[in-house]
């Protein structure tokens, strides 16, 4: 029983009759290079999109190991593994024997970087055809703050002149305006319970998140931060309850 343990220890499952008996003389054995591929094509056909391309290796069995011929096998992930790293995949032979072996393998993931196809001006938004990922070599690490997916980059704005090639990194874009100068806003104030708006016009520009200054219809300067296009909301530290509700003069109920 030791050496029969021996024998089938790499990653084997079989019915207890199959392991106990003996091969038939008779019956025809399992090419083990056909479970190699079938795990292989699992693997290349179940990869991320984000990792197509990448290098991996299918392991092998005990080539001593006895299986029936199988004319119909299919691969699948077992519970707990992962496409990542070193990994095991199942094979499974459907028909005429069940049957079922787990194969080690290991991939190696291609870490991509993103580059421009073209030259940008400053100020330009950039596309997706303004856009590609660059595999690096398997040792070449990330430089820091460089962009890895294509919807880091699409719609922002390029800070600076860029040239064709280039990698892109965070300090080299910014979030697209949502406040023009000059362009009518709404501007709302908003307080405990309720809410209160009227127009007004932008002094400068801004995208999300970013404060502006906006000139009221009584001409009043206030600050707020922009929310959404044509939208700005008064900053809460600059008008509480009181303040808000002495300014009804300037605002009139938002719509529901």
């Amino acid at each position: 029983m030791r050496t029969l343990a021996r024998l089938f220890r790499p990653c084997l499952i079989l019915p207890l009759p199959l392991l106990l008996a003996a091969p038939p003389l008779h019956a025809a054995r399992q090419n083990l290079e056909d479970i190699y591929r079938a795990a292989g094509a699992f693997i290349q056909n179940h990869l991320p999109a984000d990792q197509a391309g990448s290098r991996f290796n299918v392991g092998r069995l005990e080539n001593r190991l006895y299986l029936p011929q199988c004319t119909r096998l299919e691969a699948f992930l077992p519970p707990g593994a992962a496409l990542a790293g070193k990994t095991r995949i199942g094979v499974q032979c459907l028909h005429p024997t069940e049957w079922v072996v787990i194969v080690p393998a290991s991939i190696h993931a291609i870490t991509k970087i993103l580059t421009l196809t073209r030259s940008i001006p400053s100020g330009q938004a950039l596309g997706i055809d303004d856009l590609a990922l660059k595999p690096l070599a398997p040792s070449e690490p990330v430089p820091p703050r460089t962009l890895t997916r294509i919807e880091q980059a699409i719609g922002k704005i390029a800070v600076v002149s860029l040239g064709r090639g280039i990698s892109l990194r965070t300090d080299m874009l910014r979030e697209p305006n949502v406040i023009m100068q000059n362009q009518t806003v709404s501007l709302i104030a908003e307080g405990d319970g309720f809410s209160v708006s009227n127009d007004g016009v932008a002094l400068g520009n801004a995208a999300a998140g970013q404060p502006v200054q906006v000139r009221s219809r009584s001409g009043r300067i206030l600050r707020g931060i922009a929310r959404a296009p044509g939208i700005v909301v008064l900053e809460n530290n600059l008008m509480d309850n009181n303040n808000i509700k002495n300014s009804a003069k300037e605002f009139q109920p938002a719509a529901d």
